[in-house]
């Protein structure tokens, strides 16, 4: 959990000076990048047993209401656990990094929004 912490206070600081310390945007992009990674582990599982095919008309698929479930379970646990926690996460982080930290940490954020959008494409 300490990487979507560390996730979520870095897109909360980003966006500070526009969404302040509940930090809507953080919390969103959380949701989007556990989302998507729950999505490629379950393909992933569900691939090893049986293959892919494409939608045949007729046949019951429940996927889409399923994510829509799920995704609104994490939103909500992501809500929970951190509206109104950025300035815990911030005295955790804030001072204790030095710049150059910061900017490589900043980039490996980048590549943790990325690669689970990525992985869905490939």
């Amino acid at each position: 959990m300490r990487v979507f912490d560390y996730i979520y206070y870095r897109i909360t600081r980003f966006y500070y000076d526009k969404d302040g310390a509940d930090g809507p945007r953080g919390i969103m992009m959380l949701t989007v990048i556990q989302g998507v990674l729950l999505a490629n582990i379950y393909y992933e599982i569900l691939w090893l047993f049986e293959p892919p095919h494409l939608h045949v008309s007729g046949e019951v698929s429940y996927t889409k209401e399923i994510g829509l479930v799920v995704g609104l379970l994490i939103m909500i646990f992501n809500l929970k656990r951190y509206r109104g926690n950025y300035s815990l996460y911030d005295q955790r982080w804030g001072n204790s990094e030095t710049s150059r930290q910061s900017k490589l940490r900043g980039w490996l954020v980048v590549v943790a929004l990325m690669v689970p959008l990525a992985i869905i494409f490939l």
